[in-house]
């Protein structure tokens, strides 16, 4: 919980797959936290039908989205008259002009900014692999912050700073459900139908059925089109 608070931007993802369980777990997240912190929800395939009516299920994305260019010049020793731009076509050209001597073209860098997130949490990731093209398949921004790994599969290949897997939980769902208890938080409604939804739609669904009672026992009508009781 501790690198939870920490965190003040949170990237949530799970794998093309992309599972009723991993996406319904992401949006109970999200409503948990999202007025404490600045979090997206990243869900790389098609989201499951089941998942349309679950609370601001819009603010689901596919992707990270680009990184930013950084171009750098080292100006030490040589005086900036002014930087000005030129777009041709499909060009774009930025015009540095020296007021005494020229730059050379050692002077020039470049670099890709991050995404700028605190911690990355996986949901239902059995490995990196599986994520590889969200991140262009270049893991240097995870070796940086940390991230937290949440499956049930006993394969996972262990991979976050954080690795949180228990094959003997139905659904990552039902191991969330788990976590809200120890860290003793009170869950919205919103919160409560997105874990109902995932568990309805988990693996094994009748299994999940021995932790219905106490998400529903706070919101006793709570009910979804997803097959709930």
């Amino acid at each position: 919980m501790e690198v939870i608070n920490e965190a003040k931007s949170i990237c949530l993802l799970t794998n093309q797959a992309s599972e009723t369980d991993s996406v319904a777990t992401m949006m109970a997240f999200y409503h948990l936290f999202k007025n404490y912190k600045k979090i997206r929800v990243v869900v790389p395939e098609e989201v499951p039908s089941s998942c349309h009516s679950l609370p601001e299920s819009s603010i689901i994305e596919k992707d990270l989205g680009p990184k930013k260019l950084a171009i750098s010049l080292d100006t030490n020793g040589v005086s900036l008259e002014k930087i000005s731009y030129l777009q041709e076509g499909r060009t774009f050209k930025l015009i540095v002009h020296p007021e005494r001597r020229s730059f050379e073209v050692e002077r020039i860098s470049y670099e890709y900014l991050g995404y700028s997130f605190d911690l990355f949490f996986f949901i239902g990731v059995h490995g990196l692999s599986e994520v590889a093209p969200l991140f262009n398949y270049d893991f240097s921004e995870l070796s940086a912050r940390p991230s937290i790994n949440l499956d049930v599969r006993s394969d996972n290949e262990l991979f976050g700073s954080i690795n949180l897997v228990d094959p003997t939980s139905v659904s990552v769902c039902e191991m969330f459900f788990k976590m809200l208890g120890s860290w003793k938080i009170n869950f919205s409604r919103e919160v409560s139908l997105c874990l109902l939804t995932g568990l309805a739609n988990s693996p094994n669904p009748k299994d999940s059925l021995r932790v219905f009672p106490e998400i529903k026992s706070s919101y006793p009508d709570l009910k979804s089109e997803n097959g709930l009781p």
